[in-house]
């Protein structure tokens, strides 16, 4: 067996493990949390405030120093040991305070690995000189986990009860830090060097690199001659990193490390680039949304009657609707653009929330979930993808941390917290209306944003940028 066919085979096994793992204490924990008698308002805190918060301080620091010291899978491994026992200890919380500690620590302990292994993958796709389009092709395995997990587990809670969840997750994860164990990990600070060697390795891209100057392009809205902003390195140290390729763990390693930025360094070129800084901002959006959603969701179906196999049954549905959208992702992005993408997957939101609002039937929630494709497949492969292109050298990681961060942490926790407000005020279908409306505004604002920068960018650069 080849070593690029072995390594993406164990990438995808480590995605079927990762998100089986992940289905107890995901979408179900907010049932967890009801079942040790929390209200509305501290299910909120916990899943809208403790969690992300954790998250937002945890990834980029865990993804920082993973960089700097260019021990990824130490890193890797050391944040889901710990943070996997820890959550484990939720079984025996009972009061709000216990659960809101024990769920911060394992937050912040676990946060480091979802970004660090998307980074690990892409540094395996570019490592075998693939393109990465291949990204969606792994993390579509994920959406089964997602799925296997759903549907067993929604079954045993019915059957076992509530607290079957953390046994299922306790077993799960044994065979998930086993595929981490054996997963081949080839450092994202060496990434760049064997960009010169391939086309098309970047479904964002539009350039490929000659060795005359230019790394790679990224595509902002698919009109490739107008609105692609060049991310530019210097061609001797691309090329001095090229000519020590055989050498790997030597020369090119040893001078990627000396490229590694701080964070507020890496943070500072990235909010520079308005093109990307509009990109993070609708990162946090869509965080939102997912948080409003992914905490209250399968609260509004258990009160509409729903019973813990339509909750799996509903789980099960949004994991087949990613099945596509994962495997075409790359092509998608590379059509449209990463922004017209986001601004898809933003509507579909809206179009989600808004049906939710009007929900009488529970079982009719499932032809709607099919949009989770959109909303969730397409967009976090373009936000992977869009990371890696846009990554200082040296910092591919920290960057994965920090739009993570964003979503997860920010946006996420922002809209569980506010929803949790809006829903003990008004209710939760007043919640999903009025999300859905939010998430629509911020369509337009993102598109009057986007229009007024592309033409300061025509000012600026009256040269059409020339393309090979």
């Amino acid at each position: 067996m080849r070593a690029s066919t072995r390594d993406q085979l164990l990438a995808a096994c480590l995605y079927f493990m990762q998100c089986l793992s992940l289905t107890p204490v995901g979408n179900f924990i907010a049932i967890y949390f009801q079942y040790r008698h929390l209200d509305l308002n501290q299910i909120g805190l916990l899943i809208g405030a403790v969690y992300p918060f954790t998250q937002l301080l945890g990834q980029p620091i865990w993804c920082y120093f993973a960089d700097v010291t260019n021990k990824h899978k130490l890193f890797l491994c050391l944040s889901l040991f710990l943070g996997t026992g820890i959550i484990f200890t939720l079984l025996f919380m009972k009061s709000f305070l216990h659960l809101a500690l024990v769920f911060g620590a394992g937050g912040f302990l676990s946060s480091g690995v979802n970004p660090m292994i998307d980074s690990a993958t892409m540094a395996c796709i570019e490592h075998h000189s693939l393109p990465m389009t291949r990204y969606g092709h792994l993390r579509v395995f994920g959406a089964v986990g997602w799925g296997v997990g759903a549907l067993v587990i929604g079954a045993m809670v019915d059957h076992f009860g509530v607290p079957v969840l953390f046994y299922d997750f306790a077993a799960f994860s044994i065979f998930y830090f086993v595929a981490v164990l054996v997963f081949p990990y080839y450092s994202p600070t060496s990434n760049n060097s064997n960009s010169s060697n391939r086309e098309s390795v970047n479904p964002l891209s539009t350039e490929i690199n000659k060795g005359e100057g230019s790394s790679y392009a990224v595509v902002v809205d698919g009109n490739d001659e107008e609105t692609t902003h060049l991310l530019r390195q210097p061609h001797d140290q691309q090329q001095n990193c090229d000519d020590r390729h055989s050498n790997r763990v030597g020369g090119c390693k040893r001078q990627n490390e000396q490229q590694t930025r701080s964070f507020l360094e890496v943070l500072k070129y990235l909010i520079g680039q308005e093109t990307v800084l509009l990109f993070m901002v609708l990162l946090v959006v869509m965080g939102m949304m997912k948080g409003v959603i992914d905490a209250f969701q399968f609260l509004f179906l258990k009160d509409l009657g729903g019973s813990g196999t339509l909750l799996g049954v509903t789980l099960a549905t949004t994991t087949i609707s990613e099945f596509p959208f994962f495997a075409y992702s790359g092509n998608i992005i590379r059509k449209f653009g990463a922004l017209t993408v986001v601004f898809m997957s933003m509507a579909a939101y809206s179009g989600r929330l808004l049906y939710y609002s009007r929900l009488t039937n529970p079982w009719l929630v499932l032809p709607i979930e099919l949009l989770h494709g959109i909303t969730f497949s397409l967009s976090w492969s373009t936000v992977v993808a869009h990371a890696q292109a846009v990554a200082p050298p040296g910092n591919k990681t920290t960057v994965q941390g920090l739009f993570s961060a964003l979503f997860w942490g920010l946006g996420f926790g922002s809209g569980a917290i506010a929803g949790g407000f809006v829903s003990s005020a008004y209710g939760l279908d007043m919640l999903f209306s009025f999300s859905a409306t939010f998430c629509a505004s911020f369509i337009i604002l993102g598109m009057c944003w986007y229009l007024v920068e592309k033409s300061c960018h025509k000012r600026q650069r009256p040269v059409k940028p020339s393309f090979t």
